[in-house]
């Protein structure tokens, strides 16, 4: 019998019948087709090729289980499950698959709204999970004196606020006693969804990621693959106000000597490389693509710069809670297999392991600090080499509600009013950026394997912390001096109405609340004490590692 989805993507494809008798280059083609030709009934025939070709894998198809930690955010989980269950029903994978929402809000009521999003996926048919607070203390209790890298100090009334990385780990102890057959675990965060085109005017489909995690864990030796995000970029605001700037004084440039005209920025443009929207993008070694960039206007129809500056200056105050308004990185589908690559960073919100890897629990979790994923991902590096990879599978990033124009909630990030106070984000960021490049140096010279000695540690992290104080200053300097030729311009508005502009001057009035020399954040960084303490409990935490993370190996069995 003819499989019929399949015999017409290959005519539509133009394929030989040999070449269709490779499903997966038969699907690897339609999904770079699917790109250029959004019509629903392409989509639609791709997605009818994967269910009979899962079909066919049933017998061999690895069981997935998709792991969301969440704190506060039942509208923003709403949309990641509802996007998960459209995607097990457009595409059914093979192996099945369940999910897992393991709790970590503080409000009583996001905690029952979130129990009760978990019994309506029940109830529509998924395996589904809700990991409360109760079980997670009874998993806990008995183990986090001995393993307070990993658990924290954690009590049985207050176990909301943990953290994302601690609540993973105890994701990962509650995963390690469950009995599914061949599971892959897939970590993703609650402020994503399967829909994967970020300017779709309607969610798009377009890959069936259970499929390829299936296929690459089957015909690969691999332990953990990373996948990336498009959306909104993956980083805190506290590293972006720079690129934003100077994006907004080109548009302003362009803009304002002509309000009435046709908008301008409908152009070819070179597209965001990964990393364009960091401030220091060269400090990870990241292609910035900074000087080729060249602002793409969203607005459809025929409009003017005023048009184009009032929706842009309405999604301003969304950079606050980790939207960058003019870099918003694109989904750019290549073949998932030829992407596949090793990795050396891990996108927590974006991640998955075979049962084997649940001996990596996230370190320093404890900690609080970002650059989690970054330095598990170094570890791992050192550990697993070519079992550790990445490949082109993103979810799609949304930091806030198209409705309200923030997240529902952001540690780090305080609202006050029409105030937006960055001190805890900015700081969790620079220290974490501390942890990050400190684990690198100590893994360049054998570290965990190889532990230095105290002294040595804490001499290697306080050189580390002065190059980064020099970066984290050099950035702000940028930025004040982009605000200035942004505050120049802005006064210099008398072709445009005053009104049209106030969203920029507000936005200029924040930037400056969190990155001028008297902000709290940056009277943090440079203060000495600040610094020396967080040296000395990143030194204590390096020493403890890899005696807790045998232990974690051994709790996880």
């Amino acid at each position: 019998m003819v499989d019929t989805a399949l015999e017409t993507a290959r005519q539509r494809l133009g394929m030989s019948t040999a070449e269709a008798v490779d499903h997966n280059a038969l699907l690897s083609r339609f999904e770079q087709t699917l790109r250029a030709d959004s019509a629903p009934e392409l989509e639609m025939l791709y997605q009818d090729c994967c269910r009979q070709v899962a079909a066919c894998e049933h017998a061999v198809a690895h069981h997935l289980v998709v792991v969301v930690p969440v704190a506060d955010r039942p509208r923003q989980l709403r949309h990641c499950l509802e996007s998960l269950a459209e995607h097990q029903r457009r595409f059914t994978h093979a192996g099945g698959l369940s999910l897992v929402v393991v709790e970590d809000s503080r409000d009583p009521a996001n905690r029952c709204a979130h129990a009760e999003l978990v019994r309506e996926m029940a109830v529509a048919g998924v395996d589904a999970h809700y990991l409360d607070t109760v079980a997670q203390w009874a998993l806990v209790e008995p183990l986090q004196a001995a393993l307070p890298l990993f658990l924290g100090r954690q009590c049985a009334d207050a176990m909301g606020h943990k953290g994302a990385s601690v609540t993973r780990n105890i994701a990962m102890l509650w995963l390690a006693r469950q009995g599914w057959e061949r599971p892959l675990f897939h970590f993703i965060d609650s402020d994503q969804v399967f829909h994967v085109d970020p300017f779709a005017a309607r969610p798009r489909y377009l890959l069936d990621h259970a499929r390829h995690i299936d296929r690459l864990f089957r015909t690969r030796d691999i332990e953990v693959l990373t996948g990336k995000v498009v959306g909104d970029p993956p980083v805190s605001p506290a590293v972006m106000a720079g690129t934003l700037l100077r994006d907004l004084n080109g548009i302003l440039e362009s803009a304002l000597p002509t309000p009435g005209a046709a908008c301008g920025f409908h152009g070819e443009t070179a597209g965001v490389g990964h990393g364009a929207y960091h401030d220091m993008a060269a400090l990870f070694g990241l292609d910035a693509a900074a000087q080729t960039f060249e602002y793409a206007c969203p607005l459809d129809g025929t409009h003017t710069h005023v048009d184009t500056l009032q929706a842009l200056g309405e999604r301003l105050s969304r950079f606050f809670d980790g939207e960058h308004p003019t870099r918003v990185t694109p989904f750019s589908p290549v073949d998932v297999e030829t992407s596949l690559a090793p990795a050396r960073t891990v996108y927590t919100g974006n991640y998955v392991f075979n049962r084997k890897g649940l001996r990596h629990g996230i370190p320093f979790a404890a900690l609080k600090l970002r650059m989690a994923g970054p330095t598990l991902g170094r570890l791992l590096q050192q550990e697993l080499g070519e079992r550790f990879v990445q490949a082109a599978l993103p979810l799609l990033h949304r930091r806030a509600e198209p409705w309200t124009g923030s997240a529902e909630y952001r540690p780090g990030v305080r609202h006050e009013g029409m105030l937006v106070e960055l001190s805890g984000e900015y700081q969790r960021q620079f220290v974490g950026d501390l942890m990050l490049f400190g684990i690198i140096e100590l893994v360049g010279v054998g570290y965990p394997a190889e532990l230095p000695g105290e002294s040595r540690v804490a001499s290697l992290f306080d050189g580390v912390s002065e190059r980064l104080l020099g970066e984290y200053r050099r950035v702000r300097e940028q930025v004040m001096e982009r605000l200035a030729v942004f505050d120049r311009q802005l006064g210099d508005h008398h072709r445009v109405e005053s009104s049209l502009l106030a969203p920029y001057r507000h936005f200029a009035r924040l930037v400056r609340r969190n990155y001028a020399p008297q902000a709290a954040a940056v009277c943090a960084l440079e203060n000495p004490a600040f610094r020396e303490d967080w040296i000395r409990r990143l030194t204590k935490a390096v020493r403890e590692f890899p005696a807790q993370q045998a232990l974690w190996a051994e709790v996880i069995g």
